[in-house]
């Protein structure tokens, strides 16, 4: 499922200028800079150098560089998973506190805070690498204000070595919009893409040197709540949205959390068992857990439409509006 049924519209951005002035004009690079550029990168021993030395290298090159930003109004649903003991209080299923951020991520260095979630509630089943019999929380999270997103990942390229069912290179006008801005910019655009998305395995999360550096820089300023790619885990078939914690406390709303256990994996197929949902908290955080299956409250007279979206059953009133579980 796409996030783009609430989009309203783009805005168009220098990388450089997201820190400062986005008034300011500063010329792109030539393509001969760029080609330059990259085989410096090439070049870095990953498990030497520092996060600070690739950005700066990363800042220099996207000098210039342009990039459209999607803009979503309020309403967008974000999921988010955790394999636990079934969790007490929501802080146990946000972003972990700094102390116990000991490896490097996609998008965060050690002890750096983002909210990982994503568009889809299959994702997190995927991103946790999930076995039969595990217990795992899922949580629904909808924006109350606007979300501007930056992105990376959507490329022909990307589709090709993720192997996935979606047109990443056409699959929002803000990434098609992206070829309005020449060559050199699109060989930037493509060669970030390729340095975000690979699979890493585990004991070489070194590797995430260069995403973690393109994630700083991507996420700089205030303009700018997050970053959304394609999930690596599922082939690319949904997007990943990782957020700054600021706009998770002022801007996300909770919704609910189901408790699930893990009954069959099948290749690339998932199925499990709901033991206990919640969309409340008391004062102190703590989920109001109501030993049931969620659960929907709507008016006899009424007309409601069932349907399954991005792995989840949602039910809509007749006029179009989504309607949360209590």
């Amino acid at each position: 499922m796409a996030l783009s049924k609430t989009r309203k519209k783009t805005a168009r951005f220098s990388c450089q200028a997201l820190a400062h002035d986005p008034n300011m004009k500063i010329e792109p690079k030539k393509k001969s800079e760029i080609i330059n550029a990259i085989e410096r990168v090439e070049a870095f021993d990953l498990k030497t150098i520092s996060i600070i030395e690739i950005e700066n290298e990363f800042k220099s090159l996207l000098k210039g560089f342009k990039i459209v930003v999607p803009r979503y109004n309020p309403g967008i649903y974000l999921y988010r998973g955790r394999i636990c003991d079934k969790p007490l209080n929501i802080s146990n299923v946000i972003y972990p506190p700094q102390s116990v951020i000991k490896c490097l991520g996609r998008a965060n260095n050690i002890g750096q805070q983002l909210f990982y979630t994503a568009n889809s509630r299959n994702v997190p089943f995927y991103e946790l690498s999930a076995n039969v019999d595990d217990h795992i929380a899922i949580g629904t999270w909808k924006t109350k204000s606007k979300m501007v997103l930056n992105h990376i990942g959507f490329t022909d390229e990307c589709k090709t070595c993720l192997k996935s069912d979606r047109d990443l290179g056409i699959i929002y006008k803000f990434v098609t919009d992206m070829n309005n801005f020449g060559d050199s910019n699109v060989l930037l655009h493509n060669y970030l893409a390729s340095k975000f998305t690979p699979m890493v395995k585990k004991n070489e999360e070194w590797r995430y040197k260069l995403s973690v550096a393109i994630a700083n820089i991507f996420l700089t300023g205030n303009v700018i709540h997050g970053i959304m790619y394609p999930t690596i885990a599922m082939l690319g078939n949904a997007d990943n949205v990782v957020l700054k914690p600021d706009f998770y406390m002022d801007s996300m709303d909770f919704v609910s959390i189901e408790y699930a256990v893990i009954t069959k994996k099948d290749g690339m197929r998932y199925s499990w068992d709901i033991l206990d949902s919640a969309t409340k908290l008391d004062k102190s955080g703590n989920f109001m857990w109501s030993g049931r299956h969620l659960q929907w409250r709507v008016k006899k007279d009424g007309k409601y439409t069932m349907k399954r979206e991005a792995g989840n059953d949602v039910l809509y009133d007749e006029d179009g509006n989504r309607i949360d579980p209590y």
